[in-house]
């Protein structure tokens, strides 16, 4: 299955599973995806070259902040479970990219077909 399949799979879905644990997502709005993909683009080179550096940066704690909001582990959101990365810290890299890739899948497959929104064309306005 190619990335892009995978992240469809568990947008679909609402699920993804890291070591065994499942992770759900909840109903995620327009403007928090937005907000991820912007931060998901702006460190895709980071990601090509395998380095994780913006971790350590402000905007990522933001993003993270968010994700944990819309991310459930057991039944309780991540941003309720203080110590989850410290009992699960093996997961939290694969948990970060592919968090950010579901969150951004709507964008990345538009972007990546080139194709518009269906509605009124532009010089019908």
């Amino acid at each position: 299955m190619s990335p892009i399949d995978e992240l469809q799979r568990i947008n679909e879905t609402g699920k993804m599973t890291i070591n065994g644990r499942e992770y759900a997502f909840t109903a995620m709005r327009h403007k928090e995806r937005r907000k991820v993909f912007a931060f998901f683009t702006s460190i895709r080179g980071q990601l090509e070259e395998n380095s994780f550096a913006f971790m350590d940066e402000p905007k990522f704690d933001e993003i993270m902040g968010v994700i944990e909001n819309l991310v459930t582990f057991d039944g309780s959101l991540l941003s309720r479970l203080g110590t989850h990365w410290d009992l699960y810290s093996q997961d939290f890299i694969e948990f970060v990219v592919t968090a950010m890739g579901v969150m951004s899948y709507p964008f990345l497959v538009g972007s990546r077909t080139g194709s518009q929104s269906a509605g009124v064309p532009r010089e019908k306005i």
